[in-house]
């Protein structure tokens, strides 16, 4: 009776059967450049650092050995992994620029699931998860690309580590205590990284949950990005952030939502915005989203070059905080020339869901230089990714019950825009449909709340300007043409909407904070139900000792 048990000569011999029937396989005999190819592109995709790319070294043994031997699929290292693992991609990795992503937390992080079984579990992952991080750091001489989570004590006791000398990506999140304990602010003056000199540093993205302060000096950055997480008390100095960007000569983008400290009153913000104007030649994208009240002081200090691509959003209480906007929006838009230099061939007007909590009721033009047939904004998102200029109005409801019954504001940023070469109008929402009706003089100023809709048929969403033959017209179309000399369309959607203003910044436990894996699952789940591979030939064991214990296998 033939035994249950194969030996080990056996499985040599199958697994040398296995090899010589796979290297038969079209997938097996591709040209060794194009698998190498294979190889680096998945080494570099977005989101690499959950380990995914591992999979890659399960099609066959002959892409196992050119993974194997490419020190740039191993050169993106987590915090999910063990310090064997760690040290085993290091090694792996060789001399190659390194791409690092960790999440840090404070051991206090997790003091409302108490002292149980389950809290303590998550507080020794999180020990080991948060001392591979602390590890990582170590080899700082090597990182090219750095994203970091970390909670506000993080920054306390990294004098020691390694200055960067090859830094060009910094992604910093900066996560607020949710315990007894305050959260600490953060000082780009004293604190890990920003006190060490950054002279490689292309792009800095900093997300803030927790006070920012102090100047940052990184005179080779290109792109900056600060944004204050919803929902949080996360706000930087606006004379720091200022000053931080007069250091930074060579800024060709610049995104800012909702970055600027907000409770001070009047008379002090006016001393903090009283300063010298901070210049930015460069700058060839500009995104500005903040309340009112410091909105137009904020602008007044920045002057921005002609030909800049604009977004500029808004937060207003009241009339007057519209008006105040409106005023900041021309200002810019005059700087930007961009009447000279970019013309507007389709413009997009609707409301949306939008203001620092993303649910304030919102109106936003948008314009871009792409003609229709590059059909841009028909995008998923509602509006192009290469718009001209982009401005946004978002009524925020006020301590005096003002009731928001009409678009404030939207006749003044309308006129603002250069519109003698717009081709194409899309106009989204019945209020955008009955405040244009109001622009151009069909109906009263006070009748716009309310008002229906045009009966139209149900398949009818595009008029041709002038009419065509036997078309239906648009009752808009003789105004807007005042307007828009060169109107060739206008597109409705009038259906109910709601958009979001911005990138919405989740902040779920699962998603936004932590990246640790569930307990009993600390490693990649693996289905390998498409790919028949016998034990020496890949690594099909993904057990939980797999990353803790670094078990990348050498055969």
């Amino acid at each position: 009776m033939p035994s249950s048990f194969t030996t080990m000569s056996n499985i040599s011999q199958q697994v040398i059967a296995r090899r010589q029937f796979n290297k038969q396989q079209l997938i097996s005999r591709l040209p060794f450049e194009l698998m190498s190819s294979i190889i680096t592109l998945a080494a570099t995709f977005q989101g690499r650092e959950s380990y995914e790319w591992i999979k890659i070294l399960h099609v066959c043994y002959a892409w196992y050995e050119i993974g194997l031997n490419s020190a740039l699929l191993w050169s993106t290292l987590t915090h999910t992994g063990g310090p064997e693992c760690m040290q085993t991609m290091l090694q792996r990795s060789r001399n190659s620029a390194l791409s690092v992503f960790f999440v840090c937390l404070r051991y206090d992080f997790f003091d409302i699931l108490g002292g149980g079984p389950s809290a303590l579990a998550v507080r020794g992952r999180m020990s080991r998860s948060n001392q591979v991080s602390r590890d990582l750091l170590l080899q700082m001489p090597r990182i090219k690309h750095l994203v970091v989570k970390a909670g506000d004590n993080f920054w306390e006791d990294l004098d020691a580590h390694p200055p960067p000398s090859q830094l060009t990506t910094l992604e910093l999140t900066f996560l607020a205590s949710y315990s007894y304990h305050p959260s600490r602010a953060f000082h780009a003056d004293e604190d890990w990284i920003f006190a060490s000199p950054l002279p490689t540093l292309r792009e800095l993205k900093m997300d803030l949950e927790i006070r920012g302060c102090g100047v940052i000096r990184a005179s080779a950055l290109r792109v900056l990005h600060v944004k204050a997480m919803q929902g949080s008390w996360g706000m930087y100095e606006a004379r720091d952030l200022l000053e931080s960007m007069r250091q930074m000569p060579l800024l060709e983008e610049v995104l800012l939502h909702y970055p600027l400290l907000t409770d001070t009153d009047e008379e002090q913000l006016d001393d903090i915005f009283n300063m010298e104007v901070v210049r930015l030649p460069n700058v060839k994208s500009f995104s500005f989203v903040d309340r009112d009240h410091v909105f137009t002081r904020f602008l007044r200090c920045v002057a921005i070059p002609a030909a800049t691509q604009l977004t500029l959003g808004c937060d207003v209480v009241g009339p007057a905080g519209a008006e105040s906007a409106v005023a900041s929006f021309r200002e810019k838009i005059g700087e930007a020339r961009l009447n000279e230099q970019q013309p507007i061939r389709t413009l997009s007007v609707q409301t949306c869901v939008g203001g620092g909590n993303e649910r304030e009721r919102s109106v936003r033009f948008e314009g871009c230089a792409h003609g229709r047939r590059d059909d841009c904004i028909h995008s998923s998102t509602g509006w192009c990714k290469r718009a001209t200029v982009s401005l946004t109005l978002a009524y925020v409801t006020p301590a005096d019950d003002h009731e928001w019954d009409r678009l404030d504001g939207f006749s003044g940023t309308l006129k603002l825009l250069p519109l003698s070469d717009v081709e194409e109008l899309h106009i989204k929402s019945l209020d955008v449909y009955n405040t244009l009706k109001a622009h151009v003089g069909l109906l009263a100023s006070d009748k716009v709340a309310g008002v229906a809709g045009p009966e139209l048929p149900q398949d009818v969403h595009r008029f041709t300007v002038p009419t065509a033959p036997g078309e239906i017209p648009c009752e808009l179309e003789a105004g807007l043409l005042g307007l828009m000399p060169n109107l060739k369309a206008i597109c409705l959607d009038l259906a109910p909407q709601r958009r979001v203003l911005g990138e919405t910044v989740t902040t779920d436990l699962g998603q936004g904070h932590m990246a640790l894996p569930p307990v009993g699952q600390e490693d990649v789940e693996l289905d390998q139900e498409d790919v028949e591979l016998d034990q020496e030939d890949v690594v099909s064991d993904m057990d939980d000792d797999w990353l803790e214990g670094g078990a990348f296998p050498d055969y």
